[in-house]
């Protein structure tokens, strides 16, 4: 590159880097107007008795004011009002906001949804933050046995189910992933189930070494039913 003249390379990083000969544009939040759209269109789409208040203007720049307009943190308010009224998903915005930056903010919010998960959904999470750093098909994550708890179809439909009622994981469409479904979880998800925090947590319930041992275990076994395929 240096051979052929002076070039640019966009590079991105969640951690803050401080040399000279990089430049670091300020990226803000979704302006008031994108946040209040956004959240409606969910409240629309969900038809949640509890997201009726989005359509309060005083309710709705207070949620851009908390949020920082944040795309991820909004979305994390419609899971909240899925189970909270409008009021309590504020008091717990204006706590989590309390407690410092956005990272601390996110990881307010993060664990308030963690504490509200099933156990099937806390495996499933727990799994795809811990064992796996790919998009996972529902192939790949059926049988699946994550402690005491076994991804059986209806486990597995019903624990995705509460993920996505949470926006804790993120759903590939198949023209993405060989022509499957797929699922993963957004970068801070990955890093709040990692924390140390959290981690001391699902340890008690979810070694980790067994569940890499559970991810290969589940590899070897598709790799060998490609093989038997390719036989036929």
């Amino acid at each position: 590159l240096l051979a052929t003249g002076p070039s640019r390379a966009l590079v991105t990083s969640r951690f803050d880097v401080a040399v000279p000969y990089v430049y670091r544009p300020d990226f803000a939040g979704l302006s008031y107007p994108a946040s209040a759209g956004l959240l409606v269109d969910e409240a629309t789409v969900r038809a949640r008795k509890s997201l009726s208040d989005f359509g309060r203007a005083e309710s709705l720049e207070r949620i851009w004011i908390l949020t920082n307009g944040m795309p991820l943190a909004l979305h994390m308010v419609v899971g909240q009002a899925q189970y909270y009224p409008l009021e309590q998903v504020i008091r717990n915005l204006e706590e989590a906001r309390a407690e410092g930056p956005d990272e601390e903010f996110y990881r307010f919010l993060f664990m308030q949804a963690w504490n509200e998960l099933g156990a099937t959904a806390r495996a499933l999470l727990t799994y795809l933050g811990a064992a796996t750093r790919s998009p996972q098909t529902m192939y790949q994550l059926l049988g699946i046995k994550v402690g005491t708890t076994e991804l059986t179809p209806p486990a597995l439909a019903k624990a995705i189910s509460e993920l996505f009622q949470w926006f804790l994981i993120e759903r590939l469409e198949p023209w993405l992933v060989q022509g499957q479904t797929a699922y993963d979880l957004h970068p801070l998800t990955r890093s709040f189930i990692l924390s140390e925090e959290l981690r001391a947590k699902w340890q008690n319930e979810f070694a980790e070494d067994r569940l890499m041992e559970e991810a290969s275990r589940k590899h070897a076994e598709i790799f060998k039913d490609s093989l038997q395929n390719a036989d036929d």
